[in-house]
């Protein structure tokens, strides 16, 4: 898989790839501390451990994930990476009546849509179980997997059993939207026709997954549920497709 997904990373447009060498990049330490983002804008030049110079305007801070404990890391069993320690119901340890689910939970890898997609379902009927005194569901991992895309036309992915897949595939199942469709219907909102909401309640709650999702004000997300999200810009010849 790494072999395959550098050589489709290297044949992109307009990407230059740099190995062995770490950027220097404790001057934009501050910056990052002050933003809410892994990112920072504005034009600079950096600097690699190898002495090499990068034109840059726009920096992705991209070196994993590390789980937010404060909350909870003195009043809750963790693990040796500071995750909360769930059963197969996802039950906190020592607490029947608490839940942990998504990056925090110390089951499986630290997958945001792992907790909205399958992990969030099984707590809801958990809870209800216990409400009513029956038997709980087990939360199942699924096989490994990673869908890769790089750029709209293609990427790689890691299957099942060991398998990698390429453009088409990749492209069929994430490269065309990412899915921003599957996501959308999550936030209680109809991408293809943003009006058809029905109703006040119905309206407001669209307006509140909206604005609690995108960290957006009332008023710009009222301005997408009347023109949705606009048509997808055309990536023109000699674009960089990342």
């Amino acid at each position: 898989m790494k072999a395959k997904t550098l050589a489709a990373v290297q044949a992109l447009p307009n990407v230059k790839v740099m190995l062995g060498e770490r950027v220097e990049f404790s001057g934009l330490q501050s910056e990052l501390k002050e933003s809410s983002v892994s990112y920072v804008e504005g034009k600079r030049e950096l600097t690699t451990s190898k002495g090499n110079k990068v034109a840059t305007d726009l920096v992705f801070f991209c070196t994993g994930t590390k789980t937010n404990t404060n909350s909870f890391k003195d009043n809750l069993p963790v693990d040796e990476e500071g995750r909360i320690k769930v059963n197969e119901h996802l039950q906190i340890e020592g607490c029947e009546t608490a839940f942990a689910l998504g990056d925090c939970a110390a089951i499986g890898p630290k997958f945001a849509f792992l907790a909205m997609q399958f992990q969030a379902p099984v707590v809801n009927k958990n809870i209800r179980a216990l409400e009513k005194k029956k038997a709980l569901s087990a939360y199942k991992k699924g096989p490994a997997l990673m869908v890769l895309p790089l750029g709209p036309n293609g990427g790689r992915s890691q299957l099942p059993m060991g398998i990698v897949a390429g453009n088409f595939l990749t492209r069929t199942i994430k490269s065309g939207d990412l899915f921003t469709a599957n996501t959308w219907g999550d936030l209680n909102q109809d991408i293809a026709n943003p009006q058809s909401k029905k109703g006040a309640l119905n309206r407001r709650n669209s307006l509140q997954s909206l604005e609690g999702a995108l960290k957006i004000d009332e008023e710009k997300a009222k301005k997408i549920l009347e023109e949705g999200l606009g048509k997808e810009k055309k990536v023109e010849p000699g674009q960089a497709q990342t």
